[in-house]
């Protein structure tokens, strides 16, 4: 897993006063799921559900994990929230880009997962160019800790 990527994450973030999200309720993730599902017509992976539960979101350093919308959380957060849906909204407005759930940025860079193929990658900004392909969720959010820090 991840764990020793998030415990470093979480000690840069606490030298700055930052602290790491909590993760999200049952309830709120249930909610956001369906919400999702209904607004796009696409299925959520379950590893980046199962980081949800644990971390809603990461933003440090420009770099950015997208997690549950503000709007939809029944807890208040440490941090600011760059919301999946709202994001993907706004991502889907390209036809191409519709292949893809975009799941975080950084100023160079995209963090998805490709639909069809069931892979995450990391792209290119803007060019849509691939970078770099990960097996899973953890794999990409271990280099994405790793840029981050």
């Amino acid at each position: 897993m991840y764990i020793e990527e998030i415990n470093l994450l979480i000690k840069e973030m606490y030298k700055y006063g930052d602290k790491i999200n909590d993760g999200v309720l049952e309830k709120d993730l249930k909610l956001f799921v369906d919400i999702f599902e209904k607004n796009f017509n696409v299925i959520l992976p379950n590893d980046y559900l199962d980081f949800l539960k644990n971390f809603n979101g990461i933003e440090f350093n420009g770099f950015i994990i997208y997690g549950v919308d503000k709007d939809l959380l029944s807890i208040t957060t440490h941090n600011h929230i760059n919301g999946l849906i709202e994001f993907n909204t706004i991502f889907y407005e390209n036809e191409y880009q519709k292949k893809y759930i975009f799941l975080g940025e950084n100023n160079i860079s995209w963090y998805v997962y490709d639909i069809k193929l069931g892979v995450y990658f990391e792209l290119d900004n803007p060019s849509g160019t691939k970078i770099n392909e990960f097996a899973n969720f953890n794999d990409m959010l271990k280099s994405f800790i790793e840029h981050a820090i």
